[in-house]
C-alpha cells in the first residue's frame, strides 16, 4: 500500500463527513497534515494527525490510513486490529479491490508478528512497551512485532516487569 492510496481518502473524507463545519474543517486539516507528513517520511507524526482526524470525525474510511501508518511504524498488532475494524465498520461499503488489498495486507502482517500469551494470577493490568493493553486474562494472545519488549503487569500495589524477545511466528507464554 502506498501514499497515493492514502491521499485518495481525502476525497472520501470530505464526501462522507457531515459534521459541524468547523469540526469537519479541523478534521480535514489534520488529515491533510497527516498525508503531507507521511509523504515526507514522518510516519509517527502522520499517525498522530490521522488519529486526531478520526477522533474529531470517526469515519471508518480513516481507519485505513491509520492502519497503513501503524504498519509502516512496525506496530503490527494494532495495525491488524485497525484493518479488521476498517473491514467490519466499512462492511459492504468497502470497495472490492480495497477489501482484497486489505485482506492481503492482513495476511502479510500476520506472518510477521509473534504472539504473547500472558497469564496473571488473579488478573491484572498489562502494558507492553509502555502501552496499556488492557486487563488479563485476554481472550486471545497479544500480537507484537518481532524484537525485545518490556512487559509490565500490575495488580493492586504489586508490579512485575519482564523483558522478552519474540520472533515472527513464535508464541511466548509469560506468567
Amino acid at each position: 500500500m502506498n501514499l497515493r492510496v492514502i491521499a485518495l481518502a481525502i476525497a472520501v473524507l470530505c464526501a462522507t463527513v457531515r459534521a459541524d463545519p468547523r469540526i469537519e474543517a479541523e478534521a480535514s486539516s489534520h488529515f491533510e497534515a497527516g498525508v503531507a507528513l507521511a509523504k515526507r517520511g514522518n510516519h509517527a507524526a502522520a499517525l498522530a494527525e490521522f488519529e486526531k482526524a478520526y477522533v474529531l470525525v470517526p469515519q471508518w474510511e480513516l481507519l485505513f490510513n491509520i492502519g497503513v501508518t501503524q504498519r509502516t511504524l512496525f506496530r503490527y498488532g494494532v495495525a491488524i486490529k485497525t484493518f479488521e475494524r476498517y473491514l467490519v465498520e466499512g462492511g459492504e461499503r468497502v470497495p472490492a479491490d480495497r477489501r482484497k488489498r486489505v485482506e492481503a495486507e492482513l495476511a502479510e502482517i500476520r506472518k510477521l508478528v509473534g504472539e504473547l500469551e500472558i497469564t496473571v494470577d488473579g488478573g491484572g493490568r498489562i502494558e507492553i512497551d509502555q502501552v496499556a493493553e488492557g486487563d488479563a486474562p485476554f481472550a486471545a494472545p497479544l500480537l507484537v512485532a518481532p524484537g525485545t519488549h518490556a512487559i509490565r503487569a500490575t495488580r493492586g500495589a504489586a508490579v512485575d516487569h519482564r523483558t522478552i524477545t519474540v520472533v515472527s511466528g513464535e508464541r511466548v507464554a509469560i506468567r
